[in-house]
Protein backbone atom coordinates (compact mmCIF):
# COMPACT_ATOMS: atom_id res chain seq x y z
CA UNK A 1 0.00 0.00 0.00
CA UNK A 2 1.13 3.61 -0.75
CA UNK A 3 3.41 5.34 2.35
CA UNK A 4 1.47 7.83 4.29
CA UNK A 5 4.90 9.47 4.77
CA UNK A 6 4.64 13.47 3.67
CA UNK A 7 4.83 13.70 -0.21
CA UNK A 8 6.66 17.42 -0.17
CA UNK A 9 9.61 17.68 -2.25
CA UNK A 10 10.48 21.32 -1.74
CA UNK A 11 12.12 22.85 -4.82
CA UNK A 12 11.57 26.66 -3.77
CA UNK A 13 11.28 29.58 -0.94
CA UNK A 14 10.30 32.96 -2.24
CA UNK A 15 10.32 35.93 -0.24
CA UNK A 16 8.42 39.20 -0.49
CA UNK A 17 9.92 41.94 1.75
CA UNK A 18 7.13 44.84 2.15
CA UNK A 19 8.52 47.64 1.93
CA UNK A 20 6.02 49.26 5.11
CA UNK A 21 5.67 49.18 8.65
CA UNK A 22 2.85 47.81 9.85
CA UNK A 23 -0.89 49.18 8.58
CA UNK A 24 -1.19 51.28 11.24
CA UNK A 25 1.55 53.10 11.82
CA UNK A 26 2.09 54.23 7.59
CA UNK A 27 1.69 57.26 6.30
CA UNK A 28 -0.95 58.92 3.66
CA UNK A 29 1.71 59.78 1.68
CA UNK A 30 3.53 56.49 1.67
CA UNK A 31 0.61 54.37 1.05
CA UNK A 32 -0.69 56.94 -1.61
CA UNK A 33 2.23 56.37 -3.14
CA UNK A 34 2.71 52.39 -2.75
CA UNK A 35 -0.64 52.22 -4.29
CA UNK A 36 0.19 54.33 -7.21
CA UNK A 37 4.03 52.55 -7.87
CA UNK A 38 3.22 49.10 -7.11
CA UNK A 39 0.72 47.46 -9.39
CA UNK A 40 2.08 43.71 -11.02
CA UNK A 41 3.22 43.10 -14.11
CA UNK A 42 -0.70 42.85 -16.30
CA UNK A 43 -1.20 39.41 -17.19
CA UNK A 44 -4.28 37.24 -18.28
CA UNK A 45 -5.46 34.08 -16.32
CA UNK A 46 -3.54 34.42 -13.23
CA UNK A 47 -4.12 31.74 -10.34
CA UNK A 48 -5.09 33.47 -7.65
CA UNK A 49 -6.66 32.74 -3.80
CA UNK A 50 -6.90 34.15 -0.32
CA UNK A 51 -4.09 33.07 1.70
CA UNK A 52 -2.75 34.83 5.81
CA UNK A 53 0.42 34.23 7.50
CA UNK A 54 -0.37 32.70 10.79
CA UNK A 55 -1.02 35.33 13.55
CA UNK A 56 -1.95 37.76 10.53
CA UNK A 57 -4.91 36.90 10.56
CA UNK A 58 -6.30 40.52 10.37
CA UNK A 59 -4.57 41.59 6.98
CA UNK A 60 -5.64 38.62 4.79
CA UNK A 61 -4.39 38.75 1.14
CA UNK A 62 -4.89 37.84 -2.55
CA UNK A 63 -2.02 35.78 -4.12
CA UNK A 64 -1.49 35.65 -7.87
CA UNK A 65 0.89 33.29 -9.34
CA UNK A 66 1.83 32.99 -13.08
CA UNK A 67 -0.78 34.55 -15.83
CA UNK A 68 -0.02 35.24 -19.89
CA UNK A 69 1.77 38.51 -20.07
CA UNK A 70 1.21 40.43 -23.45
CA UNK A 71 3.88 39.56 -26.05
CA UNK A 72 5.71 42.81 -25.92
CA UNK A 73 6.13 43.20 -22.31
CA UNK A 74 9.20 41.27 -22.61
CA UNK A 75 8.22 39.30 -19.65
CA UNK A 76 7.33 35.41 -21.05
CA UNK A 77 10.48 34.07 -19.64
CA UNK A 78 10.03 35.82 -15.87
CA UNK A 79 8.79 34.56 -12.91
CA UNK A 80 5.28 36.10 -12.37
CA UNK A 81 4.26 36.89 -8.58
CA UNK A 82 2.22 39.24 -6.68
CA UNK A 83 0.28 40.09 -3.26
CA UNK A 84 -2.64 42.45 -2.92
CA UNK A 85 -3.58 43.48 0.47
CA UNK A 86 -6.12 45.75 1.82
CA UNK A 87 -4.46 47.60 5.09
CA UNK A 88 -6.29 50.12 7.33
CA UNK A 89 -5.00 53.70 7.62
CA UNK A 90 -6.38 55.63 10.37
CA UNK A 91 -7.23 58.78 8.25
CA UNK A 92 -7.66 57.09 5.08
CA UNK A 93 -9.36 54.03 6.04
CA UNK A 94 -9.26 50.97 3.84
CA UNK A 95 -6.31 51.26 1.17
CA UNK A 96 -5.18 48.05 -1.43
CA UNK A 97 -1.57 47.75 -1.93
CA UNK A 98 0.35 45.66 -4.61
CA UNK A 99 3.65 43.83 -3.66
CA UNK A 100 5.52 42.96 -6.53
CA UNK A 101 8.98 41.86 -7.85
CA UNK A 102 9.43 45.44 -8.95
CA UNK A 103 8.53 46.95 -5.15
CA UNK A 104 9.58 45.67 -2.03
CA UNK A 105 12.60 43.30 -3.07
CA UNK A 106 10.69 40.25 -4.23
CA UNK A 107 13.76 37.78 -4.47
CA UNK A 108 13.13 34.51 -5.98
CA UNK A 109 15.38 31.19 -4.93
CA UNK A 110 14.52 28.73 -7.04
CA UNK A 111 15.60 25.95 -9.20
CA UNK A 112 15.61 26.11 -12.74
CA UNK A 113 12.83 23.26 -13.24
CA UNK A 114 10.67 25.61 -10.97
CA UNK A 115 11.48 29.15 -12.91
CA UNK A 116 9.69 27.27 -15.44
CA UNK A 117 7.38 25.97 -13.29
CA UNK A 118 3.92 27.34 -12.00
CA UNK A 119 5.14 31.12 -12.23
CA UNK A 120 5.36 30.92 -15.88
CA UNK A 121 2.29 29.72 -16.37
CA UNK A 122 -1.05 30.44 -17.50
CA UNK A 123 -4.72 29.00 -17.17
CA UNK A 124 -3.66 27.14 -14.01
CA UNK A 125 -6.63 25.95 -11.26
CA UNK A 126 -6.01 27.17 -7.57
CA UNK A 127 -7.36 26.53 -4.18
CA UNK A 128 -7.13 27.17 -0.97
CA UNK A 129 -6.88 24.13 1.33
CA UNK A 130 -6.55 25.98 4.76
CA UNK A 131 -5.97 29.57 5.38
CA UNK A 132 -2.13 29.53 4.56
CA UNK A 133 -2.12 26.80 2.13
CA UNK A 134 -2.47 27.42 -2.02
CA UNK A 135 -2.70 24.87 -4.09
CA UNK A 136 -1.82 25.17 -7.87
CA UNK A 137 -2.77 22.20 -10.77
CA UNK A 138 -2.02 22.09 -14.19
CA UNK A 139 -1.67 25.09 -16.79
CA UNK A 140 0.41 25.76 -19.79
CA UNK A 141 3.63 27.80 -20.57
CA UNK A 142 2.92 28.43 -24.51
CA UNK A 143 4.91 25.02 -25.48
CA UNK A 144 3.38 22.14 -22.81
CA UNK A 145 0.57 21.31 -20.98
CA UNK A 146 1.02 19.81 -17.03
CA UNK A 147 -0.80 18.15 -14.63
CA UNK A 148 1.27 18.49 -11.40
CA UNK A 149 0.35 19.95 -8.52
CA UNK A 150 2.39 22.96 -6.66
CA UNK A 151 1.78 24.32 -2.94
CA UNK A 152 1.94 27.75 -2.58
CA UNK A 153 2.32 28.33 1.62
CA UNK A 154 2.20 31.99 3.88
CA UNK A 155 4.52 30.83 6.55
CA UNK A 156 5.98 34.00 8.59
CA UNK A 157 6.24 37.69 8.57
CA UNK A 158 9.56 38.73 10.39
CA UNK A 159 11.76 42.20 10.67
CA UNK A 160 11.36 45.77 11.60
CA UNK A 161 9.89 46.26 8.29
CA UNK A 162 7.71 43.09 7.85
CA UNK A 163 9.19 40.45 5.47
CA UNK A 164 6.64 38.13 4.55
CA UNK A 165 7.58 34.52 2.97
CA UNK A 166 6.07 32.98 0.69
CA UNK A 167 7.20 29.12 0.46
CA UNK A 168 6.70 27.13 -3.37
CA UNK A 169 7.13 23.16 -3.13
CA UNK A 170 6.19 20.45 -5.67
CA UNK A 171 3.59 18.29 -4.70
CA UNK A 172 4.12 14.57 -5.50
CA UNK A 173 1.07 12.12 -6.63
CA UNK A 174 1.74 8.76 -5.15
CA UNK A 175 3.66 7.00 -8.39
CA UNK A 176 0.66 4.69 -10.49
CA UNK A 177 -2.04 6.82 -9.35
CA UNK A 178 -5.27 8.11 -11.53
CA UNK A 179 -3.67 11.30 -11.87
CA UNK A 180 -5.92 13.40 -14.14
CA UNK A 181 -4.47 14.21 -18.08
CA UNK A 182 -2.65 17.57 -18.38
CA UNK A 183 -4.75 20.33 -18.90
CA UNK A 184 -5.89 23.86 -18.75
CA UNK A 185 -8.93 25.50 -17.35
CA UNK A 186 -9.92 23.41 -15.66
CA UNK A 187 -11.46 24.47 -11.49
CA UNK A 188 -9.81 23.21 -8.39
CA UNK A 189 -11.93 23.29 -5.68
CA UNK A 190 -11.25 22.75 -1.60
CA UNK A 191 -13.66 20.60 -0.02
CA UNK A 192 -12.60 20.00 3.23
CA UNK A 193 -10.69 17.65 4.97
CA UNK A 194 -7.70 18.26 3.07
CA UNK A 195 -9.78 17.31 -0.09
CA UNK A 196 -9.42 18.86 -4.05
CA UNK A 197 -12.14 18.80 -6.31
CA UNK A 198 -11.20 19.35 -10.23
CA UNK A 199 -13.19 19.55 -12.42
CA UNK A 200 -13.26 19.85 -16.29
CA UNK A 201 -10.25 22.07 -18.54
CA UNK A 202 -9.39 21.69 -21.97
CA UNK A 203 -6.34 20.03 -23.70
CA UNK A 204 -4.80 20.18 -27.54
CA UNK A 205 -2.56 17.30 -28.70
CA UNK A 206 -1.38 18.87 -31.98
CA UNK A 207 -4.62 19.58 -33.11
CA UNK A 208 -8.17 21.62 -32.09
CA UNK A 209 -8.78 21.75 -28.27
CA UNK A 210 -10.72 18.81 -26.62
CA UNK A 211 -13.04 19.67 -24.06
CA UNK A 212 -13.35 17.54 -20.55
CA UNK A 213 -16.10 17.20 -17.90
CA UNK A 214 -14.43 14.65 -15.72
CA UNK A 215 -13.77 14.64 -12.24
CA UNK A 216 -11.09 14.06 -9.52
CA UNK A 217 -10.54 14.04 -6.58
CA UNK A 218 -7.10 15.03 -4.78
CA UNK A 219 -6.67 13.74 -0.88
CA UNK A 220 -3.60 16.00 0.35
CA UNK A 221 -2.86 13.25 3.30
CA UNK A 222 -2.83 10.61 1.41
CA UNK A 223 -1.24 11.98 -2.03
CA UNK A 224 -3.94 10.00 -4.27
CA UNK A 225 -6.10 11.08 -7.11
CA UNK A 226 -9.34 8.98 -7.60
CA UNK A 227 -11.18 9.56 -10.69
CA UNK A 228 -14.35 9.87 -9.52
CA UNK A 229 -16.19 10.07 -13.44
CA UNK A 230 -17.19 6.52 -13.49
CA UNK A 231 -19.39 6.60 -10.22
CA UNK A 232 -21.00 9.94 -10.80
CA UNK A 233 -25.03 9.99 -11.63
CA UNK A 234 -27.08 12.18 -13.10
CA UNK A 235 -26.75 14.06 -16.81
CA UNK A 236 -23.44 15.55 -16.67
CA UNK A 237 -22.23 19.39 -17.41
CA UNK A 238 -21.28 19.61 -21.23
CA UNK A 239 -17.33 19.63 -21.50
CA UNK A 240 -15.87 23.06 -20.60
CA UNK A 241 -12.87 25.19 -19.37
CA UNK A 242 -12.47 28.59 -18.20
CA UNK A 243 -15.49 28.27 -15.78
CA UNK A 244 -16.13 28.97 -12.33
CA UNK A 245 -16.69 26.24 -9.25
CA UNK A 246 -17.89 26.66 -5.56
CA UNK A 247 -18.28 24.73 -2.74
CA UNK A 248 -21.42 24.77 -0.25
CA UNK A 249 -20.47 23.18 3.02
CA UNK A 250 -23.95 23.26 4.01
CA UNK A 251 -24.95 21.34 1.01
CA UNK A 252 -21.64 19.40 0.48
CA UNK A 253 -22.00 20.26 -3.10
CA UNK A 254 -19.96 21.80 -5.64
CA UNK A 255 -21.27 24.56 -8.20
CA UNK A 256 -20.12 24.89 -11.38
CA UNK A 257 -21.34 27.89 -13.61
CA UNK A 258 -20.42 29.07 -17.38
CA UNK A 259 -17.00 28.70 -19.06
CA UNK A 260 -16.49 27.71 -22.88
CA UNK A 261 -16.79 24.94 -24.92
CA UNK A 262 -16.24 23.44 -28.60
CA UNK A 263 -19.04 25.95 -30.19
CA UNK A 264 -20.45 28.26 -27.85
CA UNK A 265 -19.56 30.17 -24.53
CA UNK A 266 -21.98 28.41 -21.33
CA UNK A 267 -24.67 30.69 -19.08
CA UNK A 268 -25.91 27.38 -17.02
CA UNK A 269 -24.84 26.24 -13.78
CA UNK A 270 -24.81 22.52 -12.46
CA UNK A 271 -24.86 21.31 -9.15
CA UNK A 272 -23.18 18.57 -7.99
CA UNK A 273 -23.71 16.06 -4.95
CA UNK A 274 -20.89 14.96 -2.59
CA UNK A 275 -22.97 12.70 -0.85
CA UNK A 276 -24.53 10.93 -3.21
CA UNK A 277 -22.03 11.95 -6.28
CA UNK A 278 -25.30 13.39 -8.44
CA UNK A 279 -25.01 15.87 -11.29
CA UNK A 280 -28.49 17.85 -10.70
Amino acid sequence: SPSAEPLIEPTATLVLSQDTSPAYMVSATRIASMAAASRPLVVMWPAVSRLVVPGGEQYPMAVLVGGLPSRDSGARDQPRLAAYQIVEHRVNGRVGVWFTPSFGNLAIQCRRECERGVLKRWLSAAAAVDPHTMVVFGGCDGSSMYNDLTVVRATSVRGALPTLELEIEALAAVPGGNRPAHRLGASLTAIGDGQLVLFGGSVCEGGPYAFLNDVHVFDMSSGEWTDMTPQIRGPRPSARAQHAAHYFAHANSLLVVGGTGVDAHHADAHVLDLDSWTWR
